[in-house]
């Protein structure tokens, strides 16, 4: 995983057990001149190292994450194939092209193949010509995007020898909306935190929740499917200690995806294909740990966590118990917000600890009763099933189920 706090899935995930979130970035700001909208936003959701990069940043990003992931399972990119998902794609160097159209500027060979590729598409150009890989396909869902690919490479490789399937894969995301056109249009929209050196926060499942920030993002991990019985019989995720580590794997339990034609903004009331998905992925086994998508707006967290605790307190008697939202800490990284969720479910998994969250100091007073909203992190059980949950504009939803394996 490559965020604004590190460059790597356990730096990262260290950060966040020390408590550190995108907020630290606010200090460096002088509030005599506070900064324009465009540079505030663009600042705290930098993930530095794509800043300068000689490509599109999601280009850079994915790279960097899929590196660290195959390296980790001690899995080769070259000839893997790659399954992808992201909800805007190379949009930096498409928006440069487009300024380049508007000027009557020549375009060079990187802003001419993504006209012709669109963003998506040389998105997965350029990763395959750095990285090696063969890229299988893209799905494109809103902010369920990456839990979607996982969904399909999941569902894929379960196929009966139809086509042959190999037994490894790699599924990626990566986002960099940090461009006027996105930060605009969210603000329009409502759903942006107010642009301001006062008003800038991400507070999900928190009382005083008032909208998202974005940031740069992206992750990868490596899935691994084994014989039945095997000790192995694990998915290997990138997030550390993969294929040839020896360490402990996690297991990728299930996948769901669904969509409601509701409205191309607001959610659901009844949030109708999540609960579907909750009804599906909560049935085999009681879950300890949800980790929501939770962006912080004023109407989703709340229905999200009446929808996910009534369908778990249906099937099991109680509500999970626990409850963490990365986005306080990360910001909200559309596309690749709900598969590094997961990354971060998995170490979570891995370690037995789940996060603090800093930014809760008044947590949601109307919260399904039963579940733990806590400022602090906690210690679960190592066993303990994760289930993670995306879900984004048009109304697309993802989820999956994780536990630990041999």
């Amino acid at each position: 995983m490559v965020c604004v706090l590190a460059d790597t899935a356990w730096s990262s995930f260290r950060a966040l057990l020390d408590g550190r979130t995108m907020d630290q970035r606010l200090g460096h700001f002088d509030p005599q001149t506070p900064p324009d909208a465009v540079d505030l936003v663009r600042y705290m959701g930098s993930a530095v190292v794509a800043d300068h990069a000689a490509d599109d940043p999601t280009v850079e990003l994915a790279e960097r994450a899929i590196r660290e992931a195959c390296v980790e399972a001690n899995v080769p990119t070259r000839d893997t194939l790659l399954f992808l998902g992201a909800s805007k794609g190379a949009v930096t160097l498409q928006c440069e092209s487009a300024d380049r159209f508007f000027h009557n500027q020549p375009l060079d060979r990187r802003h001419a193949e993504v006209v012709a590729l669109g963003p998506h598409g040389y998105l997965g150009q350029a990763l395959a010509r750095r990285l090696g890989v063969r890229l299988h396909s893209q799905r494109v869902a809103a902010c369920a995007s990456g839990l979607a690919a996982l969904n399909v490479a999941r569902r894929w490789m379960l196929l009966p020898d139809l086509p042959p399937c190999p037994d490894t894969v790699i599924v990626a995301t990566a986002e960099s909306a940090l461009i006027p056109y996105y930060i605009h249009s969210y603000r329009r929209l409502g759903v942006l935190a107010p642009a301001t050196l006062d008003g800038y926060r991400q507070r999900p499942l928190d009382q005083r929740r008032h909208g998202f920030r974005l940031c740069q993002l992206a992750s990868a991990l490596v899935l691994k499917k084994v014989s039945p019985g095997s000790s192995a019989s694990t998915s290997s995720n990138g997030s550390g200690g993969g294929g040839g580590s020896g360490g402990r794997r996690v297991e990728l339990v299930d996948t769901a995806l669904a969509a409601e034609a509701y409205d191309l903004v607001r959610p659901d009331p009844q949030m109708s294909a999540l609960r579907h998905l909750a009804e599906r992925l909560f049935a085999p086994a009681p879950v300890e740990v949800i980790h929501p998508h939770a962006p912080g707006t004023a109407d989703h967290d709340k229905i999200e966590l009446d929808v996910l605790c009534d369908v778990h307190r249906q099937r099991h008697g109680q509500p999970p118990a626990h409850a963490y939202a990365v986005k306080g800490a990360l910001g909200h990284g559309l596309g690749a917000a709900g598969l590094s969720s997961l990354v971060v479910a998995a170490m979570a998994l891995r370690s037995g600890r789940v996060p603090p969250m800093p930014w809760l100091t008044e947590p949601m007073a109307d919260a399904p009763p039963g579940l733990s909203l806590s400022a602090a992190g906690v210690t679960t059980r190592r066993d303990a099933v994760h289930a993670i949950f995306a879900a984004g504009f048009g109304g697309h939803v993802a989820g999956a189920t994780i536990r630990a394996g041999d």
